[in-house]
């Protein structure tokens, strides 16, 4: 009678694997800085850090971005943000199911400089002058959307109105000043007698 083989199918394990590797578990993903104030046009790069449960860094996370209010900021792919519009929007950093946020703030550009102003202005009493003066930044640059605030030291001898047209009042010396955000230029208003 013939011997009957047998094979027995045996499922082994081999250190070289290749099945795929479980995703690791993200507990949390820190955006820094967390909080930031931008001045309008201004770029800023946000960088974002994957933790595990054990707050170790995750190695290779794909991370994505995303903003709350588009017309605020943008963000690119790499977290550099840039600011569009004047106000508050979240920046999230996304991996795994988790996100990570910082709070971007946008602002104009500061006030740095009233210019215009001559340093001396005389007038006959019942005379008028107009005065021009513009806000300018840390550049040089024209800020033409602030608004120009005028005041007189003594509006009964220089008086100013809104726009900054001055009328000698009587005789004497008062100082007209221009201000916008904080920021000022004055000048020295001489008023003598009319011929």
């Amino acid at each position: 009678m013939a011997a009957t083989m047998i094979v027995v199918g045996l499922s082994g394990w081999s250190c070289g694997s290749t099945e795929p590797e479980a995703a690791p578990e993200v507990a949390a993903i820190v955006v820094s800085p967390a909080s930031s104030t931008m001045a309008l046009n201004a770029r800023l790069p946000l960088q974002a850090e994957v933790h595990d449960g054990s707050g170790a860094t995750v190695p290779d996370a794909t991370i994505t971005w995303t903003v709350q209010d588009p017309s605020i900021v943008s963000v690119s792919a790499t977290g550099l943000v840039t600011a569009l519009g004047v106000g508050t929007s979240q920046v999230a950093a996304n991996a795994l199911g988790k996100s990570g946020l910082a709070k971007i703030t946008v602002t104009r550009v500061p006030v740095a400089n009233i210019v215009g102003l001559p340093a001396q202005l005389d007038l006959k009493v019942g005379a008028t002058y107009q005065l021009s003066a513009s806000a300018q930044d840390a550049s040089g640059n024209a800020l033409t959307d602030r608004a120009i605030t005028w005041t007189t030291t003594h509006a009964a001898i220089a008086r100013v109105n809104g726009s900054g047209l001055v009328t000698g009042v009587a005789v004497g010396t008062a100082a007209v000043t221009a201000a916008s955000e904080g920021k000022s230029s004055t000048v020295t208003v001489t008023v003598r007698r009319g011929r």
